[in-house]
């Protein structure tokens, strides 16, 4: 169903194309620029501001639904009113009604055609808004946001902030747990964003000493209760060795708890702009970003990949040249000396945490956990059987485990000898000797 939401009669009201043209002006001029505050002034009318910023396509989006949900009637505004809303029709060029065609996953407005003009009424003051998609040709298609507004006492930068925060704040995304990932080729500068349910993962269900399980409560309770203005931690270690689980165990027992954050997960090798993700999440403060394979993002002087655009953002938002009060970060990487030493030095990530190989007096209980069988748990007490995992992690171990289940060794699992002979057969077939610490994509 289509439903007409223009909430004024059809015709123009006077000034209307000056608003608008003055509008085209600043987006023709002005449209490579992220951000930019023009000031024209006029002879008869005094001074005319436009506030133009180049935003990721979810925020252009939660924006335009915002407002028109105002306009609307559905949502109440703290800060404006709506009073005309028009959209801009091509061919011919016009502006005319807009039409709604209904609702996304996200409870975003669906509207017919890709500009959206406002006239909003903000401190008392007439404000003109603009929603617009720009063709960039091989760069991909810009998402503009433009406020316009006369009178020496406009704020259209305020009005900016004003409407970005409400925005995020009446969307369908805030308190979600969101996974975000690249699009590439004309859509380079649209995140694909995909929601997930909260994992069913607890600290309890993952194996770390008391000293590593107190440093993941203290981030926990960080975000949960929105301590330190932030908090940033980097995982480091093999793969199988509990990063991943450990972050899924961080992010349920987060969810929910504070309704106002909003969670993010993005793999390093998505193809997500570090630089464009982290300007994107700030608008969602307070947010917790759990970032997959760092290393994939920003690489590594030491390991001869580097990628410098995205380690100068790196550094620049870890540093705090980029706003981050109300962001809590998790990266994580497979060996240390991936990331580049400017990264991870003091400072930038409050703290460094090293997952290693299982210790032994985990695993009976990781037995028990994963088949519940409490006679190869025992089988797991030994000393030979410790002896021969000794350096494994907990991903191997889970495979071993699931291996010595199959059914043509029902009467063989609980022999130590023979669990020693299969722990060898394993290390053999990585060609790894028995020092070495041996672990499975997570």
């Amino acid at each position: 169903m289509v439903i007409d939401v223009s909430v004024f009669s059809p015709g123009l009201e006077p000034g209307l194309f000056g608003v608008r043209f003055f509008l085209f002006y600043v987006l023709r001029y002005l449209g490579k620029l992220k951000q930019k505050r023009v000031n024209v002034m006029r002879k008869s009318k005094g001074m005319r501001t436009a506030f133009v910023r180049e935003v990721n396509y979810d925020i252009w989006n939660m924006v335009r639904s915002f407002v028109l949900r105002v306009a609307m009637g559905e949502l109440v505004s703290k800060f404006f009113k709506v009073e005309r809303v028009y959209s801009y029709i091509e061919p011919p060029g016009i502006l005319g009604g807009v039409k709604v065609a209904g609702y996304d996953s996200f409870n975003n407005v669906i509207v017919e055609g890709k500009t959206l003009f406002v006239m909003l009424r903000y401190g008392g003051d007439l404000y003109v808004l603009s929603c617009i998609m720009r063709d960039g040709g091989f760069g991909g298609d810009k998402f503009m946001i433009s406020i316009s507004a006369e009178g020496e006492g406009v704020d259209v930068e305020r009005l900016m902030n004003d409407l970005v925060f409400e925005s995020v704040e009446n969307s369908g995304y805030k308190g979600k747990i969101l996974k975000l990932s690249g699009r590439g080729g004309r859509y380079e500068n649209v995140l694909r964003m995909e929601r997930v349910d909260v994992f069913g993962v607890s600290l309890d269900d993952i194996f770390l000493d008391r000293g590593m399980r107190d440093d993941i409560e203290d981030f926990i309770d960080a975000v949960v209760n929105l301590r330190f203005g932030g908090m940033k931690y980097l995982f480091v270690g093999e793969p199988g060795t509990g990063k991943t689980d450990t972050i899924k165990a961080v992010i349920s027992h987060c969810y929910g708890r504070n309704p106002e954050i909003t969670i993010f997960l993005v793999d390093g090798g998505s193809g997500v702009d570090i630089g464009a993700l982290f300007d994107y999440v700030r608008v969602f403060k307070p947010c917790l970003v759990c970032i997959d394979d760092i290393d994939l993002m920003v690489g590594s002087r030491h390991g001869g990949v580097i990628f410098l655009d995205e380690l100068s953002g790196a550094l620049q938002a870890l540093d705090g040249f980029v706003d981050l009060d109300g962001l809590y970060l998790i990266a994580t990487t497979n060996d240390r000396e991936l990331v580049d030493y400017a990264v991870r030095r003091p400072g930038r990530f409050d703290l460094i945490l090293e997952f290693g190989a299982l210790d032994p007096q985990f695993y009976p209980r990781l037995v028990i956990r994963e088949v519940g069988d409490e006679k190869l748990a025992e089988v797991f007490r030994d000393d030979g059987v410790i002896d021969a995992l000794q350096g494994s992690t907990g991903a191997f171990v889970v495979n071993l485990v699931k291996y010595l289940m199959r059914p043509r060794f029902d009467g063989l699992r609980y022999d130590p000898e023979f669990v020693i002979s299969v722990v060898k057969k394993f290390r053999g077939s990585f060609g790894l000797s028995s020092q070495s610490k041996i672990g499975f994509v997570e």
